[in-house]
């Protein structure tokens, strides 16, 4: 049994050899070219095959990071999983004073400022909504929003439009949304 496995891989070497050899003398370019790709390809293959295995050693090393993060306390934590803000309790005539108080201070003078509490029922939070209106350059806008959020931590830019009416004139007109969150329960 083993002699005729034998004869038989002895054969089929031989087989490949004769039509290598009759390949190389027939078409010398063509195998080049073969041999050349199979050498690409095995060396692609290699590549592949060595990437493929950093990004399974990256992943399961994300995973284990994730896992390390996870915080132990569960009772603080929304339905969604992520962790509870510590939100102030809501006092309007304190974000007000903030605001004036910012704004004189960088000498930005504020127009159009309206105030929204979105008291929503299915939000575990309040969020109160204040838009202003502000002629000043684009340093100092950018200053005010940067003041405001470190003054106010619990609120945020939610979008500004800066236009100016004519390109001559210095300073843009930018309206600014914020949105400041609140704890419920409180009330200001």
């Amino acid at each position: 049994m083993v002699r005729a496995d034998l004869r038989m891989i002895a054969t089929s070497i031989s087989y490949c050899q004769f039509h290598v050899v009759r390949l190389l003398r027939l078409q010398p370019g063509a195998s080049i070219a073969v041999a050349f790709g199979s050498l690409v390809l095995l060396a692609s293959l290699i590549a592949f095959v060595a990437q493929w295995r950093l990004a399974q050693d990256a992943a399961q090393e994300l995973a284990s990071m994730h896992l390390n993060v996870l915080p132990s306390k569960t009772k603080d934590r929304f339905d969604t999983g992520f962790a509870r803000p510590d939100l102030p309790e809501f006092n309007s005539g304190a974000l007000v004073s903030m605001l004036n108080k910012r704004a004189s201070e960088i000498a930005v003078p504020l127009d159009e400022v309206t105030y929204v509490l979105d008291e929503s029922a299915n939000q575990p939070f309040l969020r109160y909504r204040v838009t202003l209106s502000i002629a000043t350059s684009y340093s100092l806008t950018r200053r005010f929003i940067g003041d405001l959020g470190v003054a106010v931590p619990n609120m945020m830019l939610d979008a500004i439009s800066c236009t100016r009416e004519n390109i001559a004139l210095p300073t843009p007109t930018c309206d600014l949304a914020f949105s400041a969150f609140y704890r419920k329960g409180g009330r200001g």
